[in-house]
């Protein structure tokens, strides 16, 4: 049996200018390029981020109106919906559900930092995720975990920072980003935890996985530079 969501008048004409506007800022040229690099959107105008950020700007922050813009399935309406969902309103429930949908590196990274990692619960989530054998959400539990590092307890960094040595093996990219810029953000947070990070990549730079040299040679001269190591 089909499942019908209502949308109100208000947010059905605000989808149409939504996706006019859209429509009118459409690059083939770009589009086509994602295409080819892999961008697995159902449908993809080639709008820029930082088109769609001012766009977001211009639009409601409503949570039906959001929902509405995740439903379309298009690369640029599921963008918007990361920057004009309400925070406050975005339930635990739903954070899985939209988590679930993820199977791009930019809607991974656009929705951990626009959404996720504002989120006041999403330690205990992002250390949920990162034991998924999904890795697009496994990669989101460690991107949500890097925007959000400042509000991590010591017990969740711990956690987090042990499971990089079981997910850093997976030989994905996603979780491979992911996880060098969650580090980044945990080290950067003071010397002492730019020292322990560093003993944690003691053993990245030669190891016989890729993804753990290739997180070696990116976080380790960026906290080396920071703090003068």
């Amino acid at each position: 049996m089909s499942k019908y969501i209502f949308i109100s008048a208000e947010t059905e004409r605000q989808l149409k200018q939504i996706r006019r506007s859209i429509y009118l800022k459409m690059n083939g040229v770009t589009a086509d390029r994602m295409v080819s690099e892999g961008f697995a959107y159902a449908k993809n105008y080639g709008v820029s981020l930082p088109e769609l950020k001012q766009m977001a700007g211009k639009i409601p922050h409503d949570k039906a109106l959001a929902e509405a813009l995740w439903r379309d399935k298009v690369r640029e309406a599921m963008l918007l919906a990361t920057f004009v969902y309400p925070v406050e309103e975005f339930e635990q429930d739903r954070a899985d559900a939209w988590v679930a949908d993820v199977m791009t590196l930019e809607l991974a990274e656009n929705l951990s930092k626009n959404l996720l990692g504002k989120l006041s619960y999403i330690g205990s989530m992002a250390e949920a995720w990162v034991n998924s054998e999904n890795y697009w959400v496994c990669a989101v539990g460690f991107f949500s975990a890097a925007f959000a590092v400042e509000q991590l307890d010591q017990e969740q960094k711990k956690a987090l920072l042990l499971k990089v040595r079981q997910s850093i093996k997976v030989n994905e990219l996603p979780v491979s980003r992911a996880i060098a810029l969650f580090l980044r953000k945990l080290g950067g947070q003071s010397l002492e935890d730019a020292r322990a990070v560093m003993s944690f990549l003691v053993d990245f730079a030669m190891s016989e996985a890729r993804a753990e040299r290739d997180d070696d040679e990116e976080v380790k001269p960026d906290l080396e530079y920071r703090f003068d190591i």
